[in-house]
């Protein structure tokens, strides 16, 4: 891995980054090249522009999730990698301008970034039939895939208590040609559990000296998702996630210091509805946030 920082004009006004590695792996023949460009530049008062080229690849591996045996309706599945499974390979683009300065006297924050990444011989995984009772899956090479989308970021503090930032992303994933997900269902050009939308909001207020409040929002837009048991892909729900904490600080012996914190995350208890149960249960059938509403203590010393 090489690279390279290169810096132009007074007060850094542009840099140039520039770089490469070249690795080579044991499921692939040749080795491969993958180089990168960063440029920054700074105009204006408190404006950067940003832009980027990178590349990279994914090998033929088997993941360690790979070697799990899952059981549907009593029938084993595993995922193999197709003979002639080669590496995937993207390409990607970002670029954006961002301003960090003060309005009126108040610090503000806004960024806006687009992307787009390209991938060749994108990594996919179909129905391959039945041996021996076990249901198999393959990974494949499809003929590739784009995703592409833009992001915005903005933050305030209007007093220096007082901070809130928030951020939004619309991206859109998919894939070059339709691919078999499931057996007699449609294929589809869509990226499995990944929303077009998601984005966040959250305020940290410093109560006191020593006693902090931290509340955020989270938003997940519908997602594809494939459901076995029922034979199709459905949508899914979108949802909002709110978590809330406090922490307060205090002094323990001389140096010593302690933090004690806590919180609720996803009090609304925002989670998936049709959760399968039973012998019969799909447990690939999930989505949505993580965690139902969870309670959450937390102590920390430091010096």
């Amino acid at each position: 891995f090489l690279q390279d920082n290169v810096h132009f004009f007074s007060e850094e006004q542009l840099e140039i980054v520039l770089g490469g590695r070249v690795d080579k792996h044991s499921k692939v023949d040749n080795l491969i090249f993958s180089p990168r460009i960063n440029v920054k530049t700074l105009f204006g008062k408190g404006w950067t522009m940003r832009g980027a080229f990178t590349t990279g690849f994914k090998a033929p591996q088997t993941f360690d999730e790979d070697l799990h045996i899952d059981v549907l309706a009593g029938e084993q599945r595993i995922i193999r990698n197709s003979s002639d499974l080669h590496e995937e390979k993207s390409n990607s683009f970002t670029g954006g301008i961002e301003f960090q300065g003060y309005v009126g006297g108040k610090a503000v924050l806004a960024a806006v970034t687009g992307f787009h990444t390209q991938m060749s011989d994108a990594f996919v995984q179909i129905p391959a039939g039945i041996y021996d009772n076990i249901q198999v899956y393959e990974r494949i090479n499809s003929r590739g895939a784009k995703v592409r989308g833009v992001e915005f970021d903005l933050g305030f503090r209007p007093i220096s208590k007082i901070e809130l930032r928030g951020g939004l992303t619309y991206s859109k994933s998919r894939f070059d040609s339709p691919v078999e997900y499931l057996e007699g269902v449609a294929p589809s050009k869509s990226f499995m559990r990944t929303p077009d939308v998601y984005g966040y909001s959250r305020a940290s207020v410093d109560l006191t000296k020593d006693i902090d409040f931290f509340g955020a929002v989270n938003y997940t837009g519908p997602a594809m998702v494939p459901h076995e048991r029922v034979g199709e892909i459905k949508e899914s729900d979108s949802y909002l996630e709110f978590d809330a904490g406090i922490s307060w600080e205090v002094r323990l012996s001389g140096p010593v210091k302690g933090k004690f914190s806590v919180g609720m995350k996803n009090l609304t208890n925002s989670y998936q509805k049709d959760l399968d149960s039973g012998a019969d249960r799909d447990p690939y059938y999930i989505y949505g946030p993580s965690l139902p509403r969870t309670i959450y203590f937390g102590w920390e010393t430091f010096f």
